[in-house]
């Protein structure tokens, strides 16, 4: 299910200089969320789990079922919308996660998918929105009036938004050190 991905050496310099113990794997099937019998499968590759829970309040009825799911107890990792490149601070060393549909994707910005995931993984930004809007998640639902999908999106956008905020300092610094990468996250947009 999983296996060691080969990192080139500019990857594997930028990982040592920001989430040097940061495990980095190659999943050999696609997901949205990876299932919780799956996921325990990454207990034989780290030295341990730590799943993380969200209060139930935390949200509306009408939130989707597997956020629902994504909030329980059970341990998952990953939501609808994530992209190519996931990672998770629920297992120890933190883990970096290839989807298998990476193959299709330019080598170049598989590169920046990585690089931005140990960026994000180093600033300490919250693994998905839900932990970054907490308990505004039902003032969020209350606020937009739309329900269901149409707020995770919303909200998904709107925290997308604020980690590129956090990250982009990083990014811009890269030009002339990690001139691939650099050019990968302007080309990205």
């Amino acid at each position: 299910m999983f296996a060691e991905r080969q990192l080139t050496p500019a990857l594997q310099r930028l990982r040592s200089e920001t989430v040097p113990d940061a495990l980095v794997l190659d999943v050999e099937q696609d997901f949205e969320t990876l299932p919780p019998a799956v996921a325990e499968e990454l207990g034989l590759l780290v030295d341990s789990l730590d799943p993380a829970a969200s209060p139930a309040e935390w949200l509306p009825e009408s939130a989707p079922a597997q956020l629902h799911a994504y909030a329980g107890a059970q341990f998952t990792i990953g939501l609808p919308g994530d992209g190519t490149v996931v990672w998770t601070r629920q297992t120890q060393p933190p883990t970096v996660l290839v989807k298998a549909r990476a193959a299709g994707t330019p080598e170049a910005f598989r590169e920046f998918l990585l690089a931005e995931a140990f960026v994000e993984l180093a600033l300490g930004v919250p693994e998905s929105f839900l932990p970054f809007f907490g308990d505004k998640y039902t003032d969020l639902d209350d606020a937009l009036g739309l329900g269901g999908a149409a707020v995770y999106q919303v909200a998904m956008a709107l925290y997308d938004a604020w980690v590129g905020l956090q990250s982009r300092e990083q990014f811009t610094q890269w030009d002339g050190e990690y001139d691939d990468l650099y050019d990968a996250w302007v080309d990205a947009g």
